[in-house]
């Protein structure tokens, strides 16, 4: 059976007037209010504007769980309505929460720490990766006037913790499967259709995509390997010159593919000076089980092409084709474009927060407005 896949590029001014545009229609699913009151969410606010909120958050059905960046805490809502509160040990804000008569349920977690994106799963569980800082650095600032001011600089590392829609703590999940040793730095993470989490990141500079079901590692691939899936046979690792890379790597929604892409530039020579030169980059779908290579794109010279993931049996390229429009166009393994869907943001564009879709497929979009936080969805 022949198979297709969906990649996602953000910025790539080209029109598919030619095929037909379907443009898909958006619905809102939620709307929380952003304030101090017990049934809200708190964001911190600056010159007028919300700031600390996650671009990615937790949606099954209807349950939405959002996360506090600046409170320590991740809120699950049900049909709108706050239901469990987990909240860090270590939080200094506001004990408001544990203080209401109602009946939504607190929980304190001593993994939780600074909660950013989650990603929900289909078992009533959902995601949070949580960032510790370890190490607060001062470095100093030289100035034409002696005068030497400074920036503080933080470090720290990243995990992910695992609970239930009730906010029972179910999994600590760190690099290999081992709790002890934390994320570097995660640049992807969503779940699959047989709920195994897949986390994108890279450690000591290398980049790693691993697969975990139940907080245990049960598959990983490195970017030495993907380098060898993509390059093996390819022209542009013959020339010294060429920078040949893994630069991305993702599974298919069930998880028994994996669509590996790299980026091929050229090293300035010494005499043409500082530089790099990006040339393309090439797409390649691999087969879990067996091994087997698919090149889908071969040859991509839009630098301006950025890899998403692969959704089903589709190619699927994003194409900003205006501030506030969104154009997906559908490509053949062989490259070809079969139709296009758009996504228009309306209102004002700086109240859009993020826009992405998940493994499942679902396109959503995080909207603030009104003093609410609004989730949208596109068919």
């Amino acid at each position: 059976m022949k198979r297709y896949y969906f990649i996602f590029t953000l910025l790539l001014f080209i029109s598919c007037s030619r095929f037909k545009v379907d443009k898909l229609d958006s619905e809102l699913i939620f709307s929380i209010p952003i304030s101090e009151s017990h049934s809200s969410v708190y964001y911190p606010k600056q010159f007028g504007i919300y700031h600390g909120i996650p671009s990615k958050v937790g949606i099954s059905g209807d349950w939405l769980i959002l996360s506090e960046p600046s409170e320590k805490k991740v809120k699950i809502f049900k049909d709108n309505e706050l239901q469990t509160i987990i909240i860090s040990e270590n939080t200094t804000a506001k004990a408001r929460d544990s203080e209401d008569p109602g009946k939504t349920k607190v929980i304190s977690n001593n993994h939780l720490e600074i909660p950013g994106i989650i990603v929900a799963g289909n078992d009533d569980d959902f995601y949070v990766v949580s960032y510790t800082p370890s190490d607060l650095r001062v470095k100093p600032q030289r100035s034409k006037r002696k005068i030497e001011p400074v920036q503080t600089e933080s470090t720290g590392f990243y995990k992910i913790l695992h609970f239930d829609m009730k906010g029972n703590f179910l999994h600590l999940i760190g690099r290999r499967g081992l709790a002890e040793l934390p994320f570097e730095s995660i640049i992807w993470m969503d779940t699959d259709s047989d709920n195994r989490i897949w986390v994108l990141h890279r450690h000591l500079g290398e980049l790693f995509l691993e697969e975990f079901a139940n907080g245990k590692e049960i598959a990983m691939m490195n970017q030495k390997d993907c380098e060898k899936k993509l390059f093996k046979n390819a022209n542009d690792t013959s020339d010294v010159s060429f920078i040949s890379k893994c630069e991305y790597m993702y599974p298919s929604e069930n998880g028994e593919d994996l669509i590996l892409i790299g980026k091929v530039g050229k090293a300035p020579s010494k005499n043409e000076g500082d530089g790099y030169t990006f040339l393309y980059r090439k797409y390649v779908v691999m087969e879990r089980a067996s091994g087997k290579s698919t090149v889908i794109f071969n040859k991509l010279n839009d630098p301006e092409d950025y890899p998403y993931i692969p959704y089903e049996d589709n190619i699927f390229i994003w194409r900003t084709v205006d501030p506030g429009v969104v154009r997906f166009g559908i490509y053949t393994q062989a490259g070809d474009l079969v139709k296009s869907l758009q996504v228009e943001l309306f209102g004002k564009k700086s109240n859009w927060r993020s826009l992405y879709a998940s493994l499942s497929g679902n396109i959503y979009g995080v909207r603030v407005f009104n003093k609410n936080i609004e989730i949208y969805q596109w068919q």
